[in-house]
């Protein structure tokens, strides 16, 4: 359906992937959070207006605790960069 708007995408992404991390046993209740933002970032939500607040609003945390997790997020694909480089 084209009509959904960016947020309606935004907002029906987090809730599959709650659902996902919800689902998985190896992730624990104190990571929950934590693993929702880093797979939201590697999923590009991050890269729409407002999708702090809307994740924020979405998980019942601050739009500041939204970004903490984001800072202390390693994306996917630096991960194999940075453990590469520091070899060199």
């Amino acid at each position: 359906n084209f009509s959904l708007s960016i947020e309606d995408m935004i907002l029906e992404m987090i809730e599959l992937t709650i659902e996902a991390v919800d689902a998985s046993p190896d992730i624990s209740y104190a990571n929950r959070n934590k693993h929702i933002i880093g797979l939201l970032y590697d999923r590009g939500v991050f890269n729409m207006r407002n999708a702090a607040t809307i994740v924020a609003n979405m998980l019942k945390i601050t739009k500041h605790t939204v970004y903490l997790h984001l800072r202390n997020h390693t994306p996917r694909n630096e991960k194999e960069t940075c453990t590469t480089s520091k070899q060199g």
